[in-house]
């Protein structure tokens, strides 16, 4: 889990972000989450999905934010 914030009225949530292509095989390689997906791959870059039990959480936000440069 990233992040300590769990909601029981929250249902899971899907989370879908791109990755260049020049940096997409760090994140195949290294993913954020043990849900992580690709759901399209192509020239340009990689798009991810991952799976919050929870809700998307501030420390999601900020882990996917601070590569920013890469999506």
């Amino acid at each position: 889990m990233i992040g300590a914030t769990v909601s029981e009225t929250q249902r899971p949530q899907n989370v879908v972000f791109f990755v260049n292509s020049q940096h997409a095989p760090y994140v195949k390689t290294k993913p954020f989450h043990h849900s992580q997906e690709i759901i399209k791959e192509d020239e340009s870059g990689t798009t991810f999905k991952i799976l919050c039990t929870a809700f998307p959480t501030f420390e999601l936000e900020r882990m996917i934010l601070r590569m920013g440069e890469f999506f």
